[in-house]
């Protein structure tokens, strides 16, 4: 670094050209126009020059800046390669100036989050949602509001009735339906009744459930497999006066149904059957019977 004495109009003055030449933080002493003014501590700006990350075997001038286990470090003095006791913050502070110190770990609960303006969660498995410029908590079943979900139940085993006309739970046809929520479900059933049995079946469900079912079935005095069919559709009705039944033929026969649910509560939608008409020919509900609830809202 180099200081030019400029000439003077007056006796005394310092050799124009003269250059004195002054290291850091030594004093510095010219004289013009018999005046002496001394410079003490002499501070001189270097450019900075972003490095990257810090390695050992990297040189580094003066006001180089590097990257140091997350902070910003500027070198003060010239660093020379494989300077190991030189790194940054560690062995040799007074090499390096810190610039900008990492942030540590921290963590957010939810409870924090009224500090902006959001407010807590009033339950497990709430979701934050965004309407008309403001954040608001809504309740989200375990499936998730607004995500199609799907459950499918089907029978391993044959079921068989004989002379038993009460109606009793399917062992594997039921699922769990989500409170507050909107469904479509669908059911095929294949059974075997003899024209004396029959078949009835009927579903228990939260009793705050609304909506709508149809169904395909044999006609009840039908004789054989290509007899009459029979449609119908109402609204859904959980236990007593739900009740909807289909013919025997003395072979394989098929039911095809559909519903429309929306639930208030959560709970089970389970099928129950029994005989039509209690009766020594067995009604069986063979394996592969089916039933699928899919979660629309």
């Amino acid at each position: 670094m180099a200081f030019e004495a400029l000439p003077s109009s007056g006796a005394g003055s310092a050799e124009a050209g003269r250059v004195v030449r002054a290291s850091w933080g030594e004093q510095v002493r010219l004289n013009f126009d018999d005046h002496e003014e001394r410079i003490s501590d002499l501070e001189v700006t270097v450019a900075a020059e972003w490095r990257g990350p810090w390695d050992a075997d990297t040189a580094y001038n003066a006001g180089d800046i590097v990257e140091h286990n997350g902070s910003s470090w500027r070198a003060s003095v010239a660093i020379p390669v494989a300077s190991p006791a030189d790194e940054p913050g560690v062995t040799s502070p007074s090499d390096w100036m810190l610039v900008a110190q990492a942030a540590g770990p921290g963590t957010l609960d939810l409870d924090d989050l009224a500090d902006v303006g959001i407010g807590s969660p009033l339950a497990d498995g709430d979701v934050l949602t965004y309407d008309s410029g403001s954040l608001t908590w809504v309740n989200a079943p375990a499936s998730g509001a607004g995500i199609i979900s799907t459950t499918l139940v089907r029978k391993s085993i044959d079921k068989s009735l004989t002379s038993n006309s009460v109606l009793e739970n399917d062992n594997h046809l039921v699922v769990a339906l989500d409170a507050n929520a909107t469904y479509e479900v669908r059911y095929g059933f294949v059974y075997q009744a003899g024209t004396g049995g029959d078949l009835k079946w009927q579903w228990q469900a939260p009793a705050d459930i609304v909506g709508i079912e149809s169904a395909l079935r044999i006609s009840n005095s039908a004789t054989t497999s290509e007899g009459s069919v029979r449609a119908s559709s109402g609204a859904f009705t959980s236990g007593a006066g739900g009740i909807l039944s289909a013919g025997g033929t003395g072979g394989n026969a098929s039911i095809l149904g559909s519903m429309m649910l929306v639930t208030t509560t959560g709970g089970n939608l389970q099928l129950t059957w029994a005989q039509e008409t209690s009766n020594g020919t067995a009604t069986i509900l063979r394996a592969l019977s089916w039933l699928v609830a899919t979660r629309l809202l």
